[in-house]
């Protein structure tokens, strides 16, 4: 009896941790997904939910979910900004892109860098009002 117990409380337990592990990590800091994002305009309901990044052919290829968790359509503006391993700028600046983001659409955004030399990156997003350059 005891050892059922046992078990059940142990199981319980696994199923609370497993739940406190699957919540979006919202805090900034090195490795989160936040550290990787410039938001040059505090945009409400713009949220960036997943960012991936591979090396294919000697280059680093990023792709990033943007979610709109509104119901009316946003539009932004992004870039990627590239960097070695010392933080240097890689690279001329990227163009601005437009995206539109329908009312809670998810949204991939992809970016190639420009050089094998670059090791980093950081997302640029910025609110149409700003105005472009």
């Amino acid at each position: 009896m005891l050892t059922i117990r046992v078990l059940i409380c142990m199981s319980f337990s696994l199923f609370l941790f497993a739940c406190a592990n699957n919540q979006p990590i919202r805090a900034s800091g090195p490795g989160s997904i936040y550290a990787q994002v410039e938001e040059l305009d505090r945009m409400k309901y713009i949220e960036v939910t997943d960012m991936r990044a591979v090396r294919k052919n000697g280059l680093l290829n990023v792709q990033s979910e943007i979610t709109n968790l509104d119901d009316d359509t946003q539009q932004i503006h992004y870039r990627y900004k590239w960097l070695d391993g010392g933080g240097f700028t890689v690279g001329n600046e990227e163009a601005w892109k437009p995206a539109l983001i329908y009312g809670q659409q998810r949204k991939m955004i992809t970016g190639i860098a420009p050089s094998g030399a670059v090791t980093d990156f950081r997302l640029v997003l910025q609110s149409p009002d700003r105005g472009v350059n």
